[in-house]
């Protein structure tokens, strides 16, 4: 394949690498910033003895990570139920440890 073959090619594809990279940076920082501060929030919760609070928070993250695992999944392509289904447990436990809390 010469220069000219792979141009053609490449400007066929729908796809803009340029816009893929940042799109894949920005999400990479996102997480981070949202990873650091729910952690943050959740051991300030902790500290602070406010058990209702923290497992709503743990609740956030647990469905943020369910999330992230299944959109992983689909874009590697491969199966991932044991640990989506982890995380969709744990994600029920947090949220019936809040209700638990603020029902009872």
């Amino acid at each position: 394949m010469n220069k000219e073959e792979i141009l053609s090619k490449s400007r066929s594809e729908k796809n803009d690498e340029g816009i893929l990279f940042i799109l894949n940076k920005g999400n990479q920082y996102g997480s981070t910033v949202f990873l650091v501060a729910i952690l943050a929030l959740i051991l300030f919760t902790v500290i602070m003895w406010r058990v209702a609070d923290s497992a709503l928070l743990m609740t956030v993250l647990w469905t943020y990570l369910t999330g992230h695992f299944i959109g992983y999944a689909k874009a590697d392509h491969q199966k991932r139920t044991g640990l989506i289904m982890v995380s969709l447990l744990a994600t029920a436990v947090c949220f019936g440890t809040y209700l638990n809390q603020i029902l009872f």
